[in-house]
Formats: structure tokens, sequence, C-alpha cells
């Protein structure tokens, strides 16, 4: 299939009617398949004929960055929709490629949904452990300034004002849950800011928790109290 829609001359950046690419409105399991397709592409560099067709041919790397960050018609990306689905294999290579086009670690990890949600958000909201390792090994590997971007992902809300800790505790993920509180206590962060940390109503995770009668994840907070 890749290979008939590129060598046809595909447009990868054109959306649909529901405002997706290509990449982002394909199955799970078509996304890695296409992604190695395209990362074979060297037809805009081949192309040009001419000098005058060379200087107005488009840069790859600034289209392969456009088709990384294009969102659908809820503002995702490729990079949520893996996320949210655990395709550790896809997240991989989409993190692999963006490094090659010098997209920086905030501009995928700290990336953002129609509803505000980060990578982080999705995978805890979907109990996806291996992918929030994976998104902490490479926050960890990109630091610059101390703790900064660690400290930016477990922080970060979302239009409602969760936290990816406070999605686990909603849906009762022990395993996320668990793998956040490890990592702040790594990085020598406060847990208090998890702890206390309110959502837009005023909801802390133990609320969050207590309302989804999450009895586990009650005794869990609790002892951490």
């Amino acid at each position: 299939m890749e290979n008939s829609l590129l060598n046809k001359g595909a447009n990868m950046g054109i959306k649909n009617d529901d405002g997706k690419t290509l990449l982002s409105s394909v199955e799970e399991s078509e996304i890695l398949e296409i992604i190695e397709a395209w990362e074979t592409i060297r037809l805009v560099e081949e192309w040009p004929p001419s000098d005058t067709e060379r200087l107005t041919s488009p840069n790859v790397n600034e289209l392969k960055k456009k088709l990384l960050l294009a969102k659908g018609k809820y503002g995702q990306t490729a990079w949520h929709k893996v996320a949210s689905e655990g395709n550790l294999e896809s997240l991989e290579t989409i993190w692999r490629v963006a490094k090659e086009v010098e997209l920086t670690a905030d501009e995928l990890l700290l990336a953002r949904n129609e509803e505000g949600e980060t990578a982080m958000h999705l995978a805890a909201q979907g109990n996806h452990v291996r992918v929030l390792e994976k998104l902490w090994d490479w926050a960890e590997e990109d630091q610059i300034n101390g703790n900064e971007i660690t400290k930016k992902l477990f922080l970060a809300k979302d239009k409602y004002g969760k936290t990816a800790w406070q999605n686990a505790a909603a849906k009762g993920n022990i395993e996320s849950l668990e793998t956040i509180w490890r990592w702040v206590k790594e990085a020598e962060l406060n847990p208090d800011e998890l702890l206390q940390d309110q959502d837009k109503d005023g909801l802390t995770a133990f609320h969050l928790a207590v309302e989804g009668n999450k009895v586990e994840m009650l005794q869990k907070q609790w002892v951490r109290v």
C-alpha cells in the first residue's frame, strides 16, 4: 500500500474531511509500516531536474516535521494516537524520526491534543506502563536544565486541569500510578505537588479514586500522606 502511494506522488500532509492526515487516520497496525516507508523517501531530493525547480522544492526535513506534528480533527497527532493505544514500537519509530529531523523533546513530550492531553496523560489513562517508562527515559535523556522537562511532564494539565497522575487515579490504574510515583521520588521532586494537586473542580487524585470506588487505589494513596 505505502509503496503504491509514494510512487504515485501522494501528498502525506493532505487532510481528509475529518482533518486527518494519512498518518493520523490509519489503523494502529499500519502506522509503523507507513512511517518506515516514508523514511525512505528521497524523491524530493532527487526530483528537481533544474536549478529553478530546485529552488522552489520543499525541504525534506520541514515536510517530515509537518507530518509528525499534523493534527486530526480532535487535535490528535500520530504520536498521541500510538501513546493512547500503547503501541510502543510505533512510538519508538516516531521518536527516532523526530530526532533525525531535529524536533525538540518538548515538541513531542509536551505536545497536546484538543483536550490538552500529552502522551503521558494518554498512556496513564490507558495504563500503558511500557509507554510511560519510555517517555520517562526520553525525558531524562533530554534534560538540559535539571529536572525541568520531567517536572513539566508530571505537572502538565489537560483542559480540565487534570495531570497524568490524576488520570491514572480516576481510572484505577495502579501500575501507572506506582510508576509515576517512583519517578517523582527518583527525580527528587516534591511529592506533595502530586498528592495535593487539584483539577478545575478542586478534586485531587484521592477525590477521583473515591468517586470511582477504587479501593486499592485509595489505600495506595493513603499510605503516602
